[in-house]
């Protein structure tokens, strides 16, 4: 499967593989800047010129080239109705569809028989719901389905940037927070809101002649004045960050401020995601990335679902893609207010077993989407390799078990150790621990030892052991935060030679089976950030 997230300004692009037992690792990554008017107002403007883009993401991929048919794609929030609003329930045989229709048709310039439209619970009251609505028209759906089609590729799913942005940032937001991300380009930003129910609102700017920080403190300014939204922090990404220093910027917006490099590291490992870039950084990756846990979410609001009419759908013209979005800048989302997120925060353990409604309305009737089970989780396919190798395992052991009596013991040649490769995987692996090389020297290691527990001065009590067994250069400090159950050792790819030095020097005292990768642009060549065990 290949997850692709385009936008006016870049395309990236992650190719995914299945497992035996359903699971996928990452097999490639690539991503590029796109010059201007390929992409216009989240629609396709130029398909030959994008089409080319594309093909070469595809064949100078990382680390291997994209030959994959089925494709995945997020699209510009451009293109795509994004509301939350509260609907009243007189009673419980009340149709909620059409409460949310009528709703949704105070704001929608289209006929509901033209969208593609999706609703979810987000909170619940005695006689009243919150909801949050999302909507696209099929003439988008048809415009990209058609191109992927020519191309050669099916479209499986379809669904809007800002929704892959929050399945990757969600686990970092609390109740209590709504945060600000800034995608920056070179000559344009993308700001999106939210909480941890979701997508709040989000919009697009051209810096011109207008600096980023000063776009952003006006963005934040509106934001305040208009929609009442106060933030707890900021994240910024894309390749416009990459010159960015966040402590400048925190003191001219007076807000806290993360780069998306800072905390993508701690993200990818709750997720248990490890992906190999061939040099680009991680960050710039965080749609794509996002987009594969989109589609492994519930009930995703998948636009592509079930549509294979694209012929029956006019195609949307070259005077159209340069009309307005279908959507005016900031006037998307109201956001929930303090008192029923309140109220949602104390209702959670009450409702902790009770499975969220999820709904799509589609041409005037409902479709209910449920947590899918075993049966769903695994194909026909897979269970059919599954219980054929079962067979095949059974019938080996039994005809090594005829023909090794009196041998002392079976032996299966075909099921072997795991190795260590450089393959990106969603399952993380244990890095063996090879016979320690005598010329390497200690002190030519450069060291960070980071607190990751709530125990004082931890983080110098590991630095001055570090120090007494050789080591030179060894900084000291806290993690981003102190409840680490275990010890993480991140360590640069060119250093890895002095993995099983500083294994030997831990691993009395720590569990010293979690290792990372470290990007080669850190200070440090090795950072250990030390757990409860």
């Amino acid at each position: 499967m290949i997850y692709l997230d385009l936008s006016d300004n870049s395309l990236e692009a992650i190719e995914t593989s299945q497992n035996l037992i359903g699971g996928e690792k990452i097999i490639a990554a690539g991503r590029k800047d796109i010059p201007e008017g390929i992409i216009d107002n989240g629609l396709i403007a130029d398909p030959d010129k994008l089409t080319k883009e594309l093909l070469e993401i595809f064949s100078s991929s990382y680390p291997k080239e994209m030959k994959d048919k089925q494709i995945v794609v997020a699209i510009s929030d451009k293109q795509v109705f994004t509301q939350r609003f509260s609907i009243n329930v007189p009673d419980k045989e009340t149709d909620i569809s059409a409460l949310v229709l009528e709703e949704a048709k105070k704001v929608l310039p289209y006929e509901p028989s033209e969208l593609e439209n999706f609703f979810k619970v987000i909170n619940q009251s005695a006689n009243s719901l919150e909801v949050l609505y999302t909507a696209t028209p099929l003439t988008t759906i048809a415009h990209f389905g058609r191109f992927f089609r020519n191309m050669g590729l099916k479209m499986t799913f379809l669904s809007a940037s800002s929704f892959s942005l929050f399945e990757l940032l969600r686990l970092g937001i609390s109740p209590e927070e709504k945060i600000l991300y800034c995608t920056a380009h070179q000559k344009a930003a993308e700001y999106f809101v939210f909480d941890y129910l979701g997508p709040i609102i989000n919009i697009g700017k051209k810096l011109g002649s207008k600096s980023l920080t000063a776009e952003t403190k006006t963005v934040i300014k509106a934001f305040e004045e208009k929609h009442q939204l106060k933030f707890s922090k900021m994240i910024i990404g894309g390749t416009g960050s990459l010159e960015i220093q966040a402590k400048e910027l925190q003191e001219e917006v007076e807000l806290p401020v993360l780069k998306s490099s800072d905390v993508i590291d701690e993200v990818l490992f709750k997720l248990k995601i490890s992906i190999e870039t061939g040099g680009i950084p991680k960050m710039l990756f965080v749609n794509s990335l996002g987009l594969i846990q989109l589609t492994k979410s519930n009930a995703p609001s998948n636009f592509a679902k079930d549509f294979t009419s694209f012929d029956e759908v006019p195609p949307i013209t070259a005077s159209q893609v340069k009309e307005k979005p279908v959507i005016s800048e900031g006037e998307k989302v109201e956001t929930v207010s303090e008192k029923e997120v309140k109220q949602e925060v104390k209702q959670e353990e009450k409702k902790e077993e009770k499975k969220e409604e999820v709904s799509q309305y589609i041409n005037e009737s409902l479709v209910s989407y449920e947590r899918p089970g075993l049966g769903k989780f695994l194909s026909k396919k897979i269970i059919l390799i599954v219980i054929t190798v079962i067979v095949a395992l059974v019938v080996m052991f039994l005809l090594f078990s005829f023909t090794s009596k009196g041998k002392g013991g079976i032996n299966i040649p075909f099921i072997t150790q795991p190795t260590s490769t450089p393959t990106p995987t969603l399952v993380p692996s244990n890095t063996p621990t090879p016979t320690v090389d005598p010329k390497l020297k200690r002190s030519d290691l450069k060291v960070n030892v980071l607190n990751g527990t709530d125990k004082s001065g931890f983080a110098k009590e590991t630095a001055d052991l570090l120090e007494k067994a050789g080591y030179k250069n060894v900084g000291r400090g806290n993690a981003d935060k102190d409840s680490y159950e275990k010890t993480v050792i991140q360590i640069k790819d060119d250093k890895k030679n002095y993995l099983p030095l500083i294994v030997g020097d831990l691993k009395d005292k720590f569990d010293t089976s979690t290792v990372e990768s470290l990007d080669k642009d850190k200070k440090y060549d090795l950072i250990i950030i030390l757990g409860k065990k």
